[in-house]
């Protein structure tokens, strides 16, 4: 699934900026500035679209002194599930994920594609967490959203350009 995915959006990519007058598909978008900015080492989120948008401060719960996110109890765990694709043009998977409370990070894993990644935690309330999913080379990153439901998480990964989408239920293991 991950060279797939990989391939798919790679061709969107080249060939949606090739159409953009101006835009060279090897530079990376410039981010619109924010009387709002996050100064480095501060967590943030974005708003706008993929590819844009001002960078802000996060929300300062579950912040440690050091002003990283941490994880909250209430999302700790091992979790599982099945994830479904939309668009359904690359294939459903399972997925694997280790939350630790207090960590600023967490493990993701789908296992039957050997894909293996780190979560950043980069914005978190009572009900909500959002993670940047960073990836090994064979595997797509984006953004993971995890949202308590009773005895479940609702996952719901983007890929960066907002093109593909994966959603489905973990359980607790």
């Amino acid at each position: 699934m991950a060279t797939v995915v990989a391939t798919v959006l790679t061709g969107i990519v080249t060939g949606w900026l090739n159409r953009i007058p101006g835009v060279n598909p090897d530079t990376p978008p410039a981010v619109a500035s924010s009387s709002s900015v996050a100064e480095p080492g501060e967590p943030f989120t974005t708003n706008g679209p993929p590819l844009g948008g001002a960078i802000v401060p996060a929300p300062s719960q579950e912040q440690a002194p050091t002003g990283e996110l941490r994880i909250p109890a209430t999302f700790a765990g091992t979790w599982s599930g099945h994830i479904v694709p939309t668009p359904a043009i690359m294939s459903e998977e399972d997925i694997r994920i280790v939350l630790t409370k207090g960590q600023p990070t967490a493990s993701w894993e789908e296992p039957t594609e050997d894909c293996t990644g780190t979560l950043l935690l980069t914005s978190v309330a009572t009900d909500t967490a959002t993670f940047i999913l960073q990836t090994t080379a064979n595997c797509v990153s984006g953004t993971v959203t995890l949202t308590r439901k009773v005895g479940r998480l609702a996952y719901r990964w983007m890929d960066p350009l907002g093109v593909v989408t994966y959603t489905g239920d973990l359980q607790r293991s």
